[in-house]
C-alpha cells in the first residue's frame, strides 16, 4: 500500500515538475518552439484565416472539441492509474542486458573486452538512438498489420481533432507492447555492447541521447499532432518524419493510410517502401473511416480489448 502511494505521489509530482523537465513533453523550452513553430505555421499557410497566430494555434474549437477532451481523460488515466509504468519499470532494458553479456561472458571466457575511446562513444551514441528509433517504428508498424493488435492502436487514430496531448491517445496495451518490443532489442543491443567492451558508457551516452532527443523536440515534437502544418522538404523529409508528415500518417484520406510510421527517423519508411512525402500543403481530415469508435474513456479501455478478441477468433 505504501509504495502505490509513493509512486502516485511520484507521479503527481511529475505532474507539477513536467514544465522544467527535459524528459517532458510539456518542458517549457518544447512549448516555446511550439509557439514559435507554429506561428510560422499560420504565417505560411493560414495568414489569411481572420485570426491571429495564438487564436489559431490555439483555437478552442479544436482545444475543446469532443475527442481533445477524451485526450486529457486519456492522459489523467495513464498517468495515474495505468498499471503499465509499474510493469515497465520491473523489466527494462538494462536487466536484459545483463542477463545477456553474463551469458555471452560464461561461453567466451577469454574475452578481456575493448577499450572504450571518444569515436566509440560517438558511434555506440548514435547506433542506439538508431536501434531505439527502429524499436519504435516496428511496433507501429506491427499494430497496423496485424489485425488483433490494430484495435489497440485505432484508439489513437480516432482522433478527429489534434493537440499535443493526442501523443498520449494511447490504450495501455499499446504502450505496454512498445515497451515489451523496444525492451527486448534495446536490451540485446545494450548487452552485446556491455559484453564487447565490458562496461557501458552510461553518463556520455545518457547526456548523447537526452540531446538528440531534444533537438527532436525542439524541431516541433509537440507540432506532430496539432493542425499546423510544417514539412521538411524532399530531402531532409527522407530521413527525419516531420510534423506534417505524421499528420499525414492520421489522415483519413485513402493515399495517406499506412504511411510515414516513422517516430524520429524517415529512414525506414523509406527502406519499407512506407514514405510518403508532400508535394507541398495539404488539407487533411483526421479519424477513422467507421467514424468515432471511442467517444469516451470507457469504450478507449474495454472496446479494443472486444474487437482484439474477435479479431483473434476470426470474426
Amino acid at each position: 500500500m505504501q509504495e502505490l502511494l509513493q509512486d502516485g505521489l511520484s507521479r503527481a509530482r511529475g505532474v507539477l515538475t513536467a514544465p522544467v523537465d527535459p524528459g517532458s513533453r510539456l518542458y517549457w523550452p518544447y512549448l516555446v518552439t511550439f509557439v514559435l513553430l507554429g506561428t510560422l505555421s499560420w504565417a505560411l499557410y493560414a495568414r489569411r484565416s481572420g485570426r491571429g497566430p495564438l487564436r489559431w494555434l490555439f483555437d478552442r474549437r479544436i482545444w475543446g472539441h469532443p475527442s481533445a477532451l477524451v485526450d486529457y481523460q486519456i492522459w489523467a488515466f495513464n498517468r495515474f492509474v495505468s498499471p503499465v509504468a509499474m510493469i515497465s519499470s520491473a523489466v527494462s532494458a538494462a536487466a536484459v542486458a545483463t542477463w545477456l553479456a553474463l551469458a555471452l561472458g560464461g561461453v567466451a571466457t577469454g574475452w578481456s573486452g575493448l577499450n572504450w575511446t571518444g569515436y566509440t562513444t560517438v558511434v555506440f551514441t548514435v547506433a542506439f538512438f538508431v536501434v531505439n528509433d527502429f524499436g519504435g517504428f516496428l511496433n507501429h508498424w506491427l499494430h497496423h498489420r496485424i489485425p488483433w493488435l490494430w484495435p489497440f492502436h485505432a484508439v489513437h487514430h480516432s482522433a478527429e481533432v489534434m493537440t499535443p496531448f493526442t501523443l498520449y491517445r494511447k490504450h495501455p496495451f499499446y504502450d505496454l507492447s512498445k515497451h515489451a518490443l523496444r525492451t527486448g532489442i534495446n536490451g540485446v543491443f545494450q548487452g552485446l555492447v556491455l559484453f564487447a567492451f565490458q562496461g557501458p558508457a552510461d553518463m556520455v551516452v545518457l547526456l548523447g541521447l537526452n540531446a538528440a532527443y531534444s533537438v527532436f523536440q525542439l524541431a516541433g515534437g509537440n507540432l506532430r499532432h496539432s493542425h499546423a502544418w510544417l514539412h521538411w522538404g524532399p530531402v531532409l523529409g527522407r530521413l527525419f518524419i516531420s510534423p506534417a508528415q505524421h499528420q499525414v500518417h492520421h489522415s483519413l484520406q485513402e493515399q495517406h493510410r499506412d504511411t510515414n510510421f516513422g517516430t524520429a527517423l524517415a529512414l525506414w519508411d523509406w527502406l519499407f517502401g512506407t514514405l510518403y512525402l508532400p508535394s507541398g500543403h495539404e488539407e487533411l481530415e483526421f479519424g477513422l473511416p467507421e467514424g468515432q469508435l471511442h467517444p469516451d474513456l470507457g469504450q478507449v479501455l474495454w472496446r479494443p480489448v472486444v474487437d482484439a478478441w474477435r479479431a483473434l477468433r476470426g470474426r
